[in-house]
């Protein structure tokens, strides 16, 4: 459906820049979400967006909070990037367990002048589901293929698209 091109961080938007003949509206990037890489600080001062993961564990939460404060004020604040927006996004939340504990992490990363997106993505199986027992086509976890329609509903991927591209407009 598109190109995966691996790289290292340091490479990355070198490589992306391969692909600046082609129709591609969105190139995506997934780093390592570090701070103590060079290559990787370099390659997120050029992007546009940043969309980080976060999940409610206290030591993910910790560090994910740790890694985009430093973002925002080392690069986004101080104008030494071209990055226009960046954003939280829930990742693997159990609905059973969706509390006041989410309502608490947000309004702390709204303390820290930083936006949570609306869309979560659930906790589910099937998104570690590299195909179905019965080898039917069933792929979701693929970045090559796009997900099977059977398993897209409840996935909160399309309202994930719908809002990135929200936000990327606004």
């Amino acid at each position: 459906a598109y190109p995966v091109i691996e790289s290292t961080p340091e490479d990355a938007v070198t490589r992306a820049a391969e692909l600046a003949d082609t129709d591609f509206d969105f190139i995506f990037f997934d780093l390592p979400g570090t701070i103590n890489n060079g290559g990787v600080v370099r390659t997120l001062a050029r992007m546009d967006y940043i969309f980080s993961p976060i999940s409610a564990d206290r030591v993910v939460m910790e560090s994910t909070l740790r890694f985009v404060v430093v973002l925002n004020d080392t690069l986004i604040t101080t104008g030494k990037s071209k990055i226009q927006g960046m954003h939280l996004l829930w990742n693997m939340v159990d609905g059973r367990e969706k509390t006041d504990l989410y309502d608490r992490y947000e309004k702390v990363a709204g303390e820290l002048g930083l936006n949570v997106m609306r869309t979560f993505l659930p906790d589910s199986k099937r998104f570690r589901r590299e195909s179905a027992e019965d080898g039917e086509r069933s792929v979701f976890r693929s970045t090559a293929m796009p997900p099977d329609r059977s398993l897209i509903r409840g996935s909160n991927i399309e309202r994930l698209a719908n809002e990135m591209l929200e936000l990327i407009n606004a």
